[in-house]
């Protein structure tokens, strides 16, 4: 009602109607009239996504995957250009990840992968060198300005 006086049309084939995991039916007959709109049990919104567990969780492990890939392109292009590979690695995937991590709780628990990623091919790379310590993987996991990477 208040959408039109402001120039919004709601338009039911550009939106998205998010139910909880089994309500999809009963959502269907409530919004017959609208056959274009999509009726789902999660979808992404604003770089998270919101709904079922298994839909987020589904959602934050394709990103990972994507992420860990990038990271495997940053190792290789880490042999001759380390700085430009780390300033691509801590200015945008950082950056990318911390975001998503901030908007869904818990979902670190689903980085397991890209952290064996980081542990072993980019720093790896990065340093050009095959064997670091322990103790050492948990320097470089500390901020730069305490003397991490």
């Amino acid at each position: 009602k208040e959408g039109p006086k402001y120039g919004y049309y709601p338009e039911p084939s550009k939106s998205v109607l998010v139910v909880k995991e089994g309500k999809e039916e009963r959502a269907r007959e409530v919004f017959a009239e609208y056959p274009d709109l999509e009726i789902v049990s999660h979808h992404r919104f604003l770089g998270g996504c919101i709904g079922a567990s298994a839909g987020v969780e589904a959602y934050v492990k394709k990103k990972v995957a994507t992420w860990v890939e990038c990271v495997r392109h940053l190792a290789r292009a880490a042999e001759k250009f380390p700085q430009s590979a780390y300033v691509a690695f801590t200015m945008s995937l950082q950056s990318e990840w911390k975001f998503l991590q901030r908007l869904i709780p818990g979902s670190s628990a689903w980085f397991g992968e890209l952290n064996d990623v980081i542990k072993r091919e980019f720093i790896p790379a990065l340093l050009a060198r095959r064997q670091f310590s322990e103790a050492e993987m948990e320097l470089f996991k500390l901020p730069v300005r305490w003397g991490g990477g």
